[in-house]
């Protein structure tokens, strides 16, 4: 079990800059759990995808569950989604 684990509840206008700023100094962080929209939609611009697949090919596990209360993610459903399946990220 590994308690390096970061929670980022993301928000409209989310930059990623904020995640690489985290992940530039911080290379304890073995996981790391998105908290995104609806089935599992977020930003899908470049910037932030790329980030995204940085911080995975770190080895850092990346795990998207959603901020809705009920429901649950359904990672390529939507196009805001399926970007975050393309870099690796686990549907939680």
């Amino acid at each position: 079990m590994n308690s390096n684990v970061m929670v980022i509840e993301l928000f409209p206008g989310f930059e990623a800059q904020i995640l690489k700023s985290i992940f530039v100094n911080n290379t304890h962080i073995k996981g790391l759990i998105l908290k995104t929209f609806g089935n599992g939609n977020a930003p899908s611009n470049e910037e932030f995808l790329d980030t995204i697949k940085e911080i995975s090919k770190k080895g850092v596990i990346i795990v998207n569950v959603t901020q809705c209360q009920v429901s649950m993610v359904k990672l390529g459903l939507y196009q805001a989604s399926s970007g975050l399946l393309d870099c690796g990220v686990i549907s939680g």
